[in-house]
Parts: structure tokens; C-alpha cells; sequence
């Protein structure tokens, strides 16, 4: 038997080794990759780009306006934001907050969802006002400590919510616990249904 009778067997040897060393090389660069997402991500939705884009986002499917003025995210720490502040369309109510910090659940915001844990509010306070008068209603909230799992539109959000309210003579305790299905049309207590239970 000649040595030319081994020429097929090595073609394929060879082609075999080049097919593995491309597959090699694409999952080395997969890994980089996600590795690279890994450590930037962070980055890019702590700067002023992330934030506005992530206030934006936020301003397109609320009843009103949300301004932030600190923005910052770790995989492991969670996000933490400052100078929190809500104005309403009607520009009749405006909720301020110094100080939020959440661990939101990553697979289950890749899922569609937004689930917050160990969620907590420094300090809030809600400004109102009725439409037909210039006077303004304070109430101060503190110590806000809640678990929010909330859904797209047309599905039930569920929350678990404790908070101290501060009047100007005593300090309240209040736990509240519920589910609320939205409406489709947007987040609106407004055709919503659910169950909310209320400890003082």
C-alpha cells in the first residue's frame, strides 16, 4: 500500500483541526464579550447618558414627570439613586425622596419583569394641593422598607411595603401588602383591580 492511500484520512484530519480551532477562537471571543457587558454595563447606566436615557424611559409610561439627580448601579451592591423628585401632570402633587437604594432581580428583569428586594426610602415627602386652592398638604414618609414585583401592563404587580409617617407630634407604623392588576392602557389606578391590605 503507497503512501498516497493516506491522503484522504489527513484532508480530513486537517479539516477537522481547522473547524475546531474556529470553533475555539468564536467562543473565546463569545466569552470576551459577554465578559465585556459584564463590566461595562454598570458603567454605561451610572453615567449622565444611562441616567437620561433611563429617565426617559421612565417619563414615556408614567402620568407625569421624574427628574434624578444621582444615578449609580453594581451587579452586587444594586442601584442607588439621590434627589429623587415626581411632579404629576396636574401639577397638583410632587413626591421627593433623598435617598433610594433597590437589588433588583436581573433574571427577572431579562424575563420582562422588575422585581425589587430589600428595597429602601430614606426619607419622602408628598407635597398636594386641591385643584381649587393654593394651599399646600406635606405628609413625611421614612424608613422605607419594601419588595415590589412589578409586571407589564394588563398583568398583577405585587408589593410588600413597611414605612414610619412622621406628623408633627407623633410617628405612625405602617405595613401594607397587596396585588393590583393595571389596566392595558397604562399605569393608572383607573380601571385596575387587586386586593390591598393596610396595617397602622
Amino acid at each position: 500500500m503507497s503512501s498516497s492511500d493516506y491522503k484522504p484520512s489527513e484532508h480530513i484530519v486537517k479539516k477537522t483541526g481547522r473547524k475546531s480551532r474556529i470553533l475555539f477562537r468564536i467562543g473565546i471571543a463569545l466569552i470576551l464579550m459577554i465578559l465585556l457587558l459584564f463590566f461595562i454595563t454598570p458603567v454605561l447606566v451610572s453615567s449622565q447618558g444611562g441616567r437620561n436615557m433611563i429617565v426617559d424611559k421612565i417619563n414615556s409610561v408614567i402620568d407625569g414627570k421624574i427628574k434624578i439627580q444621582k444615578l449609580s448601579m453594581g451587579w452586587f451592591r444594586g442601584i442607588e439613586l439621590a434627589g429623587v423628585r415626581f411632579d404629576d401632570n396636574s401639577g397638583r402633587t410632587s413626591v421627593t425622596a433623598g435617598k433610594v437604594s433597590a437589588r433588583p432581580s436581573y433574571p427577572a428583569m431579562l424575563a420582562g419583569a422588575i422585581t425589587l428586594k430589600k428595597t429602601y426610602i430614606d426619607e419622602m415627602e408628598i407635597k398636594t394641593s386641591a385643584p381649587d386652592s393654593a394651599e399646600t398638604q406635606s405628609l413625611k414618609l421614612r424608613n422605607i422598607n419594601a419588595e415590589i414585583a412589578l409586571r407589564p401592563l394588563g398583568q398583577k404587580t405585587t408589593f410588600d411595603v413597611a414605612m414610619q409617617v412622621v406628623s408633627a407630634n407623633d410617628i405612625s407604623d405602617i405595613a401594607a401588602v397587596g396585588q393590583i392588576k393595571t389596566s392595558e392602557k397604562g399605569w393608572s389606578l383607573e380601571g385596575a383591580s387587586g386586593q390591598v391590605t393596610v396595617e397602622v
